[in-house]
């Protein structure tokens, strides 16, 4: 969802000749000039795969960021995908393909030896992804993940933070 919004300024002093040339051709000259700004506030539509330690703090706080809408988080856990789930006012998802066509991006908070094969899952879908770290369990797997993301022209980021 995009919800646009236009702000506006402008000059107190009027132009006082609208034919006048020179002030038209003058970009440093402003005055009575209308000048519009477009903000736009998007929503961004994420999912946090994996919500056992770390994936728990990740879901609590998408869920409370403006601009975030946590449409799902997954487990294969379904007792704990559900008590996180229903914390955090989201939906409960037992496997991450459930998400085909319904995020803009993801959290991925899985154990290592998962990283590389969702990553490059989401990757070649076009869903940026934020990994926890290590990226991966080897450098061939980390390079694998960064040429998908390479490929696809979005973002893959490896969180090192709470």
């Amino acid at each position: 969802t995009t919800e646009i919004y236009t702000l506006s300024l402008h000059d107190a002093l009027p132009i006082s000749d609208p034919g006048d040339d020179k002030r038209r051709r003058d970009p440093e000259d402003t005055r009575g000039r209308f000048r519009a700004f477009v903000v736009a506030f998007m929503t961004l539509r994420m999912a946090v795969i994996g919500v056992g330690h770390l994936g728990r703090h990740h879901a609590r706080i998408l869920s409370s960021m403006a601009g975030v809408d946590l449409v799902a988080v997954v487990d294969t856990n379904r007792a704990r995908a559900d008590e996180v789930a229903a914390a955090h006012g989201t939906r409960a998802v037992y496997g991450h393909r459930e998400l085909a066509g319904q995020v803009d991006a993801v959290t991925l908070a899985v154990p290592t030896e998962r990283h590389s094969d969702l990553a490059q899952s989401f990757l070649a879908a076009g869903v940026p992804v934020l990994v926890e770290k290590p990226i991966a369990r080897s450098l061939t797997e980390a390079d694998a993940m960064i040429a998908a993301a390479a490929k696809a022209g979005v973002t893959l980021a490896v969180g090192h933070t709470e």
